[in-house]
């Protein structure tokens, strides 16, 4: 069965506004899925993280949105959303567009190192029952040395997400909203 959308999760952007190397393996993972026909429409998720010192021109879900069109994708099959900064914008913003559009199967293309954050924020913010979610994996072609930092890195970041999310139930939209608005990030929107 085909579903609703493929959500790619960026992964940052060179100072030029290029795709990084972990980000176009996300962006071509997605690809694959769709030139596999298991959606037919692509959702690309990432603004420019606060925290950067230089802003690159575009986000990442329109530097997602040019690879794509070059590889020949057609305009009508691409969707932007623009205003997350980091996975658990990345959840609530894709979750309001899904809403707004009536998706509710579909499949999230990150790193391979990425799939357990990914899996932990977006079952937070979209709850357990309404939709159906896979996460399929990009390769990231990283060393073994790069591998285990990213590893660790997203164990700690793992750990400071339940710190923080722990007291709000799976799907409950309003407790993430107030949480997204108190972070600095996003102060803006």
């Amino acid at each position: 069965m085909q579903k609703d959308c493929i959500l790619i999760l960026g992964a940052g952007l060179t100072a030029s506004g290029e795709l990084t190397a972990i980000g176009k393996s996300r962006v071509e993972k997605g690809l694959d899925c769709y030139k596999k026909a298991l959606a037919s429409r692509i959702l690309l998720c990432g603004g420019n993280h606060a925290r950067l010192q230089i802003k690159p021109p575009k986000t990442e879900a329109q530097a997602m949105f040019d690879y794509l069109i070059q590889e020949g994708i057609s305009i009508q099959h691409l969707y932007k959303e623009e205003n997350s900064q980091e996975t658990l914008g990345n959840a609530f913003f894709a979750k309001k567009f899904l809403e707004k559009q009536g998706w509710k199967n579909i499949i999230i293309i990150t790193s391979n190192f990425h799939v357990a954050r990914t899996q932990y924020l977006f079952k937070k913010v979209f709850g357990a029952t309404e939709y159906n979610i896979e996460i399929i994996p990009s390769l990231t072609f990283l060393s073994p040395e790069e591998i285990l930092q990213r590893i660790e890195s997203e164990a700690e970041k793992i750990q400071e997400s339940k710190r923080q999310l722990s007291h709000i139930e799976n799907g409950d939209s309003k407790a993430i909203q107030e949480i997204i608005s108190q972070l600095p990030q996003y102060k803006k929107l």
